[in-house]
């Protein structure tokens, strides 16, 4: 699994044990809100790419 493989160089580079838990909570702590905008734009513009072809 890449989140446990990062977890372990991360753990190596920072000598001190980090978990793919860690870096799961730090992204959903930090980066939810950037992640909900960006689809939400994604989704307004593939119903945008729809609406104009169905015309």
């Amino acid at each position: 699994m890449k989140l446990e493989r990062m977890a372990i160089d991360a753990s190596q580079k920072a000598g001190s044990q980090i978990s793919w838990t860690d870096i799961v909570n730090h992204l959903i702590d930090d980066y939810a809100k950037e992640a909900a905008e960006e689809l939400t734009e994604r989704a307004r513009v593939e119903r945008e790419i729809m609406t104009m072809h169905h015309r």
